[in-house]
């Protein structure tokens, strides 16, 4: 199987997907529009906690992701 898209939509149906938690080998990048009060927003709360930017910011999706 080259690519997924080669094939039928259910070309698929009962394959087995294995993962490993921690994976070094697997990166995911993920895209998210901010706009400039809301970075703003989350530059101050980093600031005023003495947290990383990045913290702070994956704390802000996870809660907008549950």
């Amino acid at each position: 199987m080259a690519d997924v898209h080669d094939n039928a939509p259910d070309a698929l149906a009962g394959a087995e997907v294995h993962s490993t938690p921690g994976n070094p080998d697997i990166a995911v990048t993920v895209t998210v529009p901010v706009d400039g009060g809301t970075l703003d927003r989350l530059t101050e709360r980093a600031e005023r906690e003495g947290r990383d930017i990045e913290q702070v910011v994956a704390d802000a999706l996870r809660a907008a992701a549950a």
